[in-house]
């Protein structure tokens, strides 16, 4: 049985045509519904707007959609259309064939790119068809992602909860001596007294936000956009890891560009790629002479070319030009071997004793990096012994 007689048996697939042109409308309707396997229920409007208001009010299966408008025109129509439902497979119509504009609309989201003038009934079918499933592989595949983030995750929680514990019991320490202070009795005219209660104010709000903190970085959510100072990202991530860093004797430095621009991510999630970042980082110095020290420099930067081709599957991320965010971890450890830089990002590659790593936290890290359409690099230095990596983030203008 081929899928269009498959298709038969279920719900009619709903699609939505956004078409301007009333000949064009018919056609591909026709086109849909010449074959009697092929079950689909159309609606068709005629501007970008009534597109946005239909699929914000109906549920659809699929979008046809031109890509010259009463409304709008050209690549910006899909932009705006896809910003608006990317939950949506889109099949963008195109009056010429362009394979540039092709390649542009599957990069950036889209599914297929249909010129009207090759347009045929079986051609109309396969791509709805195609578009759909691919979308349904697509979203169960980055469901399966989520879960292997949520699962990385909760690993490092285990990891950094001893570490978040004993932080804590400094700022109770302080509470309880200052209580114990107040306790012997509290003279009006003693000067102790603010300083006393002011530094138990500042300990309950550093528990605070170690806890909340935690709290935050563990929680099991979808991916959710906000705008955020690089600082501040970098801050939370380094509070998290304090303990490790004590625990080793590092000492950080951070450098910032002034001012910087905001940058979009999920706090959680990327504060995840960072915390594994530094804690590889820490463990990459564990065992040297010469005194631990991090370096962490947060600048903004163009894009250069030579980032734009670090593989296939990042190259529509980020293009030359674009105005980022770098965020560079460097560390004086040892380097990596020419034989693992290569490997750093597989699954399962580890250099760490059997045991002491899944192999996963890298892999983790890039998926986390993708989902927010950047870029990481990790490179041995060469100002100095170690290794730096680097994430770019597009700003936020």
């Amino acid at each position: 049985m081929d899928a269009s007689t498959d298709q038969s048996s279920r719900t009619p697939w709903r699609v939505l045509l956004v078409e301007d042109n009333p000949g064009d409308a018919r056609l591909a309707m026709e086109y849909m519904r010449e074959d009697p396997h092929f079950q689909v229920e159309c609606d068709a409007v005629s501007s970008l707007g009534e597109g946005l208001d239909r699929v914000t009010e109906h549920h659809y299966d699929v979008v046809l959609l031109d890509l010259t408008l009463p409304d709008s025109t050209g690549f910006s129509t899909f932009e705006k259309f896809y910003a608006h439902a990317s939950h949506l497979p889109i099949i963008v119509l195109s009056g010429q064939e362009d394979e540039l504009l092709a390649r542009e609309i599957v990069h950036h989201g889209g599914q297929d790119s249909m010129p009207k003038d090759l347009m045929s009934g079986p051609l109309m079918r396969r791509s709805i068809r195609h578009a759909i499933e691919r979308k349904q592989i697509h979203e169960e595949l980055r469901a399966t992602q989520m879960q292997l983030i949520q699962a990385e995750k909760m690993e490092s929680v285990g990891r950094l909860a001893a570490g978040v514990a004993h932080e804590v019991k400094n700022p109770l320490a302080r509470i309880a001596m200052g209580l114990e202070y107040l306790d012997s009795g509290i003279d009006p005219e003693d000067p102790n007294v603010p300083i006393v209660i002011q530094r138990m104010e500042d300990a309950v709000q550093r528990a605070e936000s170690i806890i909340s903190g935690l709290l935050n970085y563990a929680s099991n959510r979808v991916l959710g956009m906000e705008e955020i100072a690089p600082e501040a990202l970098v801050r939370g991530a380094l509070l998290l890891v304090d303990h490790e860093l004590k625990a080793h004797s590092v000492e950080v430095e951070v450098v910032s560009d002034d001012p910087l621009p905001n940058i979009r991510v999920d706090k959680a999630k990327m504060e995840q790629a960072l915390i594994n970042l530094l804690t590889n980082a820490v463990h990459a110095m564990h065992d040297i002479d010469r005194q631990p020290k991090l370096r962490l420099r947060i600048s903004t930067a163009e894009l250069e070319d030579r980032h734009r081709n670090i593989g296939a599957r990042t190259a529509d991320h980020l293009r030359p030009g674009d105005r980022v965010v770098v965020i560079e971890i460097n560390d004086a450890g040892k380097g990596i071997s020419n034989e693992s830089l290569g490997k750093i990002f597989d699954p399962f590659f580890t250099t760490k004793p059997t045991g002491a790593g899944t192999g996963l936290g890298l892999t983790v890290v890039r998926k986390i990096i993708d989902l927010h359409e950047g870029l990481i690099t990790i490179e041995n230095r060469q100002d100095a012994e170690g290794a730096r990596a680097s994430i770019y983030l597009k700003a936020v203008s």
